[in-house]
């Protein structure tokens, strides 16, 4: 019998789509080359996914940590409300329910966990938040393995994630 392989979420930019925005990519060679031996990887972009040109102005998340709101640095036009909405959507869609895990993009104001910045005008707050889709898929999702690419790096916690990875899988079946 054929074993069925993982589907594994990942932030579009570290598979080298350049979505991000200045239009680049963060393209992880070697991490996507380790995953896709295990996974089938599922490209995830909430800024392009809720209409974002790319290349746009640069994203912050302002407030305070219990209460967050993702402000364009520029224009300040206020994403909160659409990303939100749109996390709320998204992690109810038939692929992503078809996730065993999650890789996200560090210190972004949408993906980040425990990694991105949060300002009080131009005041740094923490360093420490979840951007809002993650702060979202955490929440809404607590039992889905969820890490970002560079805590991959260290191979300990790679092993550790694939294994919570397949865990999931299995207890999902």
């Amino acid at each position: 019998m054929k074993t069925k392989k993982l589907i594994i979420g990942i932030s579009s930019c570290l598979l080298g789509e350049k979505v991000r925005y200045d239009g680049k990519s963060k393209r992880e060679n070697s991490l996507i080359a380790k995953l896709e031996i295990v996974a089938t990887l599922l490209p995830i972009c909430p800024e392009v996914e809720i209409g974002m040109p790319i290349p746009r102005e640069r994203l912050n998340l302002v407030g305070s940590l219990d209460s967050l709101k993702m402000i364009a640095e520029e224009s300040h036009k206020d994403w909160t409300d659409e990303m939100r909405e749109f996390s709320k959507r998204r992690i109810c869609q038939d692929d992503f329910k078809s996730l065993a895990g999650l890789i996200l993009k560090s210190k972004s104001p949408s993906c980040g966990l425990h990694s991105t910045k949060v300002y009080d005008g131009e005041t740094l707050v923490s360093e420490k938040a979840d951007g809002l889709f993650a702060a979202t898929v955490r929440k809404e999702l607590p039992e889905l393995p969820i890490i970002d690419e560079l805590s991959l790096r260290d191979a300990s916690h790679f092993k550790d994630f694939i294994k919570c990875v397949t865990a999931y899988a299995e207890s999902s079946a």
